[in-house]
């Protein structure tokens, strides 16, 4: 079994520069340093999904509340004409 090098590293200092947790990061190594940056790209695709899916939820629920009160219609209609109400 081989092993590789781990880095763990945490800190408030973190948010000081602008990096909260469960921000991505982006982690890449030039000239003997490794340089970690929040990755905007990823944070603005989540962000996108998350406001599609929002707005996706909110129609899926207009939808449902207009089958709903058409469902209780034809259920209101069908005791009428059974029952004479």
């Amino acid at each position: 079994m081989s092993r590789a090098p781990m880095l763990w590293i945490q800190g408030i200092w973190f948010q000081v520069l602008g990096l909260n947790p469960g921000d991505p990061v982006l982690v890449k190594c030039e000239g003997g340093k490794i340089i970690i940056t929040k990755d905007e790209a990823l944070q603005e695709q989540k962000a996108a999904k998350k406001a599609f899916l929002e707005v996706e939820t909110h129609k899926l629920e207009l939808k449902f509340a207009e089958e709903k009160k058409r469902l209780r219609q034809m259920c209101v209609a069908d005791r009428e004409a059974r029952y004479g109400a």
